[in-house]
Parts: C-alpha cells; structure tokens; sequence
C-alpha cells in the first residue's frame, strides 16, 4: 500500500470510487481543475494497493497550511484498517512538504472519517451549517485540525 502522483490516466478509476462513496461525487472536470492547479499547490494522489488504484486524496498547500480537500477509499476496502494506514503516510507527504498545519471538513454523519480523522490526532475546531447538500436538504460541516 503506497502513495502516488494522480495523473489523467486515474481518472476512471476515480470517478467510479467516487461515484461509489459519495452521495455527491466529485465530477471529471473539478479533479481535472485540481490536477491542472498543482503549480497552485494542489496535490492530487492515489493511493495504491498492488498496484491497483483503491482510492485517492486530494489537497491544497500554501506556504505551510494543508487543506484536505477529498479523501476517499474504494468501499471494499475499508473496514480493515487500510483508510488509517493511507491517512498516516499521507500524514508523513505533507510534513515532508514543509506542511505544520492541516485542516479539512467531513459531514457531520460520516463518523467512520471522524473517527479515522480523530484517531490521527486531529480534533474538532468548529463547524459550517448546511454546508453539504444531503437527501434531506443540507447537512453541516465538522471543521477539524490538526497541528504537526
């Protein structure tokens, strides 16, 4: 299980993963925008399990402040530690990037993240109400943080 650079190529495997996870998916053009920005300090990886693409990870880094924008493991592979192994070599990139700070926001509903996310030592900074659209309307945003 490693890391890598997400190139064009992953993209259908992507979007399948997501479109798999998410009751509202990221679309081909907002990874492409990502992908085309990392001269803007995006960072666009895929996480690798024998050489098969299993999920993906999408961030923002300026200066020393990482925002973790999407962070999406295939669903037959969760449940078996893999999603909190990713999360730490993850962990590992950004401070190797120079990265003090990360920051990100996972639905108020998603506890299986909260409790990965938690588990890494990020805590609970605050939240956005009806930040994400949900089948019942909106739905908030925890806002968590974590300081390396």
């Amino acid at each position: 299980m490693h890391l890598r650079p997400m190139t064009s190529l992953d993209l259908p495997r992507v979007l399948a993963i997501e479109a798999a996870s998410y009751p509202d998916p990221w679309n081909r053009k907002t990874f492409e925008d990502c992908l085309a920005a990392q001269a803007k300090g995006y960072r666009c990886y895929v996480l690798l399990a024998e050489h098969s693409v299993v999920g993906h990870a999408m961030l923002t880094v300026v200066v020393d402040e990482a925002e973790l924008l999407n962070f999406c493991l295939a669903p037959e592979h969760r449940s078996q530690g893999k999603a909190a192994v990713y999360f730490d070599r993850l962990l590992a990139l950004l401070q190797e990037q120079g990265a003090k700070k990360l920051f990100l926001e996972v639905r108020q509903s998603n506890t299986p993240a909260r409790r990965l996310y938690a588990g890494a030592g990020m805590r609970e900074v605050g939240a956005r109400k009806d930040y994400y659209p949900s089948k019942e309307g909106r739905e908030n945003a925890v806002l968590m943080g974590l300081e390396f």
